[in-house]
């Protein structure tokens, strides 16, 4: 038996890693519901994302998926990979996300910060 602690994207992908290659597996949150940082807040009728909210390296679930026997488009609907909007993070770090198979966003400084 395999024992993952935290059903957080990280635990729940090794979770399926290990279950499609035939293996038993636990796991253990100690939180009401899955996701980790990919978790939601209700609240007054509302509902909020606590993390991520876009797909920038879509080929990671894509494989995941693909070595549990299936498909991410038969569970989700990504946009289409094509650069919309810039992702900024913190110290005015920022990237762009283009449609080029194979490439990742790559970081970089602007002169100045966003307005």
């Amino acid at each position: 038996m395999n024992i993952i602690i935290g059903a957080g994207i990280g635990g729940l992908s090794t979770a399926i890693r290990l279950a499609a290659a035939g293996q038993k597996v636990a796991i253990y949150e100690q939180n009401t519901a899955v996701g980790g940082k990919m978790s939601q807040i209700t609240a007054a009728g509302y509902r909020w994302d606590t993390g991520p909210s876009v797909i920038t390296m879509r080929h990671v679930f894509e494989e995941l998926f693909a070595s549990a026997g299936r498909q991410l488009a038969d569970y989700l609907t990504p946009p289409p990979r094509r650069a919309t909007h810039p992702l900024l993070f913190p110290r005015w770090h920022s990237a762009r996300c283009e449609p080029r198979h194979g490439h990742h966003p790559r970081p970089h400084r602007p002169s100045q910060p966003p307005r």
